[in-house]
């Protein structure tokens, strides 16, 4: 009882610590950014300012005064003050705005009809108030006077230069530049202008590329120059990316990638190169685009020895996308690898095959390498071959290993993967 008792009091200690810690660590503000260059043209005004006076009206509305230092749009002028709105809808975020916050934001009238008319019930306040734009997340912290200027300058276009040559270039400008959120929104707006590789000369293209490469940004920003310059098939970023595959010893995967997707894959030379000297990253564009008459071995030799698991699972994808059914064998044998990616990969690739993969699937389970069973019996529950469902019933009945015998009857009861 004692032991007991003891055991209990240092759980609870315990987790008074970790309350404790958790208590200690900041709570995260909303990031913002959101749609930051569509929202500067769009709502009605656009301004730099610095935060004062922050109030609770309820659980969720905040309200705010904001000093403005400079009107990039709209009627407020520089020099006076403004009171903003918006909600805080989570509760375990810090409020996104505080005192002496400088921010770049578009603001936008309060809607007429809806629970800010019980926020602020004069009609005079609520008139005079401003709400935040995009659900109160059309703001950045602390903008660069570059990213100022630059979209300034574009706000202030009449809408054939915005749309033309010359908006083009100041959105490029902003994604080879600005913060992240409004570099991210400028290639969003460049991907919808139906005449966009019009305006794309030598000039552009090069900073288009330099966007591509910041060292600054995520992989999701650099994934999104790579699709516009696919997607839009921009013919004048090839130089500037050829340079860069010539000149650097390991010149970044995205500008692989899109000489890739601009030419429909890379040279025979160029994945010659990248397979056999390149780092892992490298190595992954070329093997998703090796082709030619020796791609096949290649790949198969790859999906066995090459010392990166993603490059392993690439090839398996390749592999699969060329040879559909041909490749069930070296797949088979990836259910062996040694990185739960690899085997994950090759399940899903075996449960797109059907029916062809069923009785092979099924010897696997039957051998005497646990993980591949494994890995098989999940590709069994992925299939959607109509003996799949038997196979599996057959091994959860009787398999003598309990791990995969209860696999099994996960995958049977659609629980895999569940959060309990």
């Amino acid at each position: 009882m004692i032991k007991a008792s003891f055991r209990i009091l240092a759980l609870a200690i315990a987790g008074l610590g970790a309350l404790a810690s958790a208590a200690d660590t900041p709570r995260p503000r909303a990031a913002g950014g959101a749609a930051l260059v569509s929202s500067a043209v769009a709502a009605p005004a656009t301004v730099v300012g610095t935060i004062e006076d922050v109030r609770e009206l309820d659980r969720h509305g905040r309200a705010a005064t904001l000093a403005l230092e400079q009107s990039l749009s709209g009627p407020i002028e520089t020099g006076t003050s403004v009171s903003i709105v918006w909600e805080e809808l989570s509760a375990s975020r810090a409020a996104r705005f505080g005192s002496e916050d400088r921010i770049l934001v578009s603001l936008e009238a309060l809607p007429g009809h809806s629970i800010w008319r019980t926020r602020l019930p004069d009609p005079e306040i609520r008139a005079q108030a401003w709400h935040v734009s995009q659900r109160g997340d059309a703001f950045l912290r602390d903008p660069t006077p570059g990213t100022l200027d630059t979209l300034r300058h574009y706000v202030l276009l009449d809408i054939a230069q915005r749309e033309g040559a010359t908006g083009t270039g100041y959105l490029v400008r902003l994604a080879a530049h600005a913060e992240k959120p409004v570099a991210l929104d400028a290639i969003t707006v460049l991907g919808d202008r139906p005449q966009l590789a019009r305006h794309v000369d030598a000039s552009l293209a090069e900073q288009l590329v330099e966007a591509m490469v910041r060292p600054d940004v995520d992989a999701r920003f650099r994934s999104a120059v790579v699709a516009l310059i696919a997607e839009r098939q921009l013919e004048t970023t090839r130089p500037a990316l050829e340079r860069r595959a010539d000149a650097l010893p390991h010149a970044a995967p995205e500008v692989f990638e899109a000489l890739a997707r601009l030419d429909g894959g890379l040279t025979t030379d160029q994945s010659a190169r990248l397979i056999e000297s390149a780092p892992p990253a490298q190595r992954r564009v070329a093997v998703r685009h090796l082709q030619g008459p020796d791609a096949v071995p290649k790949l198969e030799r790859l999906l066995r020895r090459d010392s990166a698991p993603a490059v392993r699972a690439a090839a398996g994808e390749r592999l699969f996308e060329l040879e559909g059914d041909g490749a069930l064998e070296p797949l088979l044998g990836a259910l062996s690898d040694p990185e739960p990616q690899v085997r994950g990969t090759a399940a899903r690739l075996l449960a797109d095959l059907g029916e062809p993969a069923v009785s092979p699937l099924r010897q696997i389970v039957r051998g005497n390498d646990p993980e591949a069973a494994s890995a098989a019996v999940v590709a069994l529950g992925l299939s959607r071959a109509g003996d799949a469902r038997a196979v599996l019933e057959e091994i959860a009945a009787d398999h003598p290993e309990e791990r995969v015998r209860k696999l099994a009857e996960l995958t049977l009861s659609g629980t895999l993967g569940h959060d309990h």
